[in-house]
């Protein structure tokens, strides 16, 4: 028997070098936290950087090992991402 679990997650960008970073939305997204690119070392803010946003739906194996990661439903990503191209989709 496997067991499932999921992880909400947003990405988002330093607004002076455009590195990509992903991290748990419950910190990026709700927070909004201040942080210092890796790359450039410029401090801005997640939240008001975001470009996506997605859960994430991990399989467990009965020893609690990972055997599969995926988009917790692509049907539901791929809706999402068509009304935010057409500006009806949620804002981050």
């Amino acid at each position: 028997m496997s067991t499932e679990a999921w992880l909400d997650v947003s990405a988002f960008s330093c607004p002076q070098c455009h590195m990509c970073y992903v991290e748990a939305s419950w910190y990026a997204s709700e927070i909004g936290s201040d942080v210092e690119c890796g790359r450039c070392h410029a401090t801005f803010n997640t939240k008001k950087n975001l470009t996506d946003r997605v859960l994430l739906r991990f399989q467990l194996d009965e020893q609690g090992k990972l055997v599969n990661v995926a988009f917790s439903s692509d049907q539901n990503r791929a809706s999402e991402e068509q009304e935010r191209s057409s500006g009806r989709g949620r804002e981050f």
